[in-house]
């Protein structure tokens, strides 16, 4: 009713600045290693392998192995509560880091960061759904996104301050010893705390009636959605509802992707790194497996589907090129070009919380005037994007000049942050609506798991084995003819293609028609 609704109003906003905040933290807690990789690196000896694998592999890995379980959790469990909790458990990992005394420590650190992370979104966009009528809904929650491009900003800039000038401040802090530790791990304990405050704050919200909920059968509900995803859970779910042909297909995948890591293993001597990547490939693919057993008109309009298998590859190797060079570009800044940390900061951070927000509302306006015209502007969109940036990295990574490579980062930013609209577009417009929201879940969490996990540590390694940190960036354009072929490939075979074929080809595998 109109007169709720206003009355609740207030509440309502209350409940979107708290949530906005959470989004803040969320990036400010995942993206602030960046920007102290440098100090780390030093003090315990680390490699730029480990530095890659600790940004990307040890977070992406939980993240995208509980994402789809813990979403479903938000649609049987007090939203609230489940964030609160969720919050609560990646700040204290977080300040955890910064008492940590190793490489195995930390990448503790980082995996309960990814895990408490995956409450986040869910919940949240959930919560902005019921809080806010139709009509303001998207506004809401573009206030609520806007948190994550601050937070990525906010993170560069806090932990390039704090190992700058911590030790300059320290004295002032009312806090026996404050100044016998080092200033990333000030930083980390610094970020960490106010995600337990903000916790509490969050768990006593108003969580809104849901009609329909389903009620009794919480614990057989759980084990169905990790099952799904959480090996080795995996096989159980599998077997019981796939039989033991299904089993063994999964089997066969499992030595596989065994085999591989262990010689990848071998070749490298960099377990960590490959036994966390091996199980997120399992998981990803055991969640496509269950998927096409209990889903079969959804898989064949997403993974059975060409276009989509196209578009996810190609997008995927976009985004590694995008993230790898968004986590070396500040170390790289700090070690080659000798730039004060406070500055990188300061400076790429700003680049950072600007150009996420412009970029993408840009990438927004520009794929809904394209689409005007062409069906396939999504994937013209990625091909612009990819081309875009390349000159602007060659300038980055070979240029000596400070200011030179802070215009040309902020550019590059620019460009690589147009694509994850397009690509969002891309998603919805393939699938039924009743399968938008697993469809866009699926899309994004597989494309963080293998951009993450692969591209920050690859980076990394080349770096160790060529001594070139420059170098090591610029070689993950090496996929550039890869995901322009894919995106080519997707751009024909969407061609006439409509939601009716679309439909036609669901109801073949078994949609209902009414």
């Amino acid at each position: 009713m109109p007169g709720d609704t206003e009355k609740r109003l207030p509440q309502a906003r209350y409940a979107l600045f708290l949530l906005f905040l959470v989004s803040v933290l969320c990036y400010v807690d995942r993206t602030i290693i960046a920007a102290v990789a440098e100090d780390i690196k030093g003090e315990m000896g680390l490699t730029d392998g480990e530095l890659g694998f600790l940004y990307g592999t040890s977070f992406s890995v939980l993240f995208a192995l509980f994402g789809f379980p813990i979403g479903r959790l938000s649609d049987l469990l007090p939203r609230t509560r489940l964030m609160a909790a969720g919050l609560s458990f990646w700040s204290i990992m977080t300040m955890f880091a910064g008492v940590a005394w190793s490489f195995g420590t930390l990448a503790l650190s980082r995996i309960g960061l990814g895990l408490g992370e995956a409450t986040a979104n869910p919940s949240s966009h959930s919560l902005i759904s019921q809080y806010f009528p139709r009509k303001s809904r998207g506004r809401a929650l573009a206030v609520y996104l806007t948190g994550t491009s601050l937070g990525g900003g906010l993170g560069l800039y806090i932990g390039g301050w704090m190992v700058q000038n911590w030790s300059d401040v320290c004295g002032s802090v009312p806090i026996g010893g404050a100044c016998e530790i080092s200033g990333w791990r000030a930083a980390m304990l610094l970020v960490g705390a106010p995600g337990v405050i903000l916790a509490i704050l969050v768990s006593r919200l108003r969580e809104p009636q849901r009609p329909n909920l389903e009620k009794g059968r919480l614990g057989d509900l759980l084990l169905r959605e990790f099952s799904a995803s959480v090996p080795p859970l995996t096989l159980w779910a599998i077997s019981r509802e796939g039989g033991s042909v299904a089993l063994l297909k999964n089997l066969a995948w499992l030595a596989l992707l065994a085999g591989l890591c262990t010689g990848l293993t071998i070749w490298t001597g960099d377990s960590a790194q490959w036994i966390g990547f091996g199980i997120g490939l399992y998981a990803l693919v055991s969640w496509i497996t269950v998927l096409k057993i209990r889903d079969r008109p959804l898989f064949y309009l997403t993974y059975g589907d060409p276009v989509f298998v196209l578009a996810l590859a190609g997008f995927t190797m976009l985004a590694c090129i995008s993230l790898s060079i968004g986590f070396w570009a500040v170390p790289y800044a700090i070690r080659v070009l000798e730039m004060p940390p406070a500055d990188a900061g300061l400076y790429m951070g700003l680049s950072v919380a600007v150009t996420a927000g412009v970029g993408a509302m840009t990438g927004g306006f520009l794929v809904d005037w394209w689409r005007k015209f062409d069906q396939r502007a999504p994937l013209w969109i990625g091909i612009v994007v990819l081309v875009g940036k390349a000159p602007f990295i060659y300038l980055m990574f070979t240029t000596s000049d400070q200011t030179l490579f802070l215009w040309v980062f902020l550019i590059q930013s620019l460009f690589g942050s147009l694509f994850a609209a397009s690509a969002a577009v891309l998603v919805q417009e393939l699938v039924l609506v009743r399968m938008r929201g697993t469809a866009a879940a699926a899309f994004a969490l597989t494309i963080l798991l293998v951009s993450l996990a692969f591209g920050p540590y690859m980076l990394g390694k080349i770096s160790e084995l060529s001594g070139s940190l420059g170098g090591a960036i610029m070689s993950v354009y090496a996929l550039a003819p890869f995901c322009l072929l894919c995106l080519v490939l997707a751009a024909r075979q969407l061609t006439g293609q409509s939601d009716a074929i679309r439909l036609a080809r669901a109801r073949a595998y078994g949609e209902p028609t009414a």
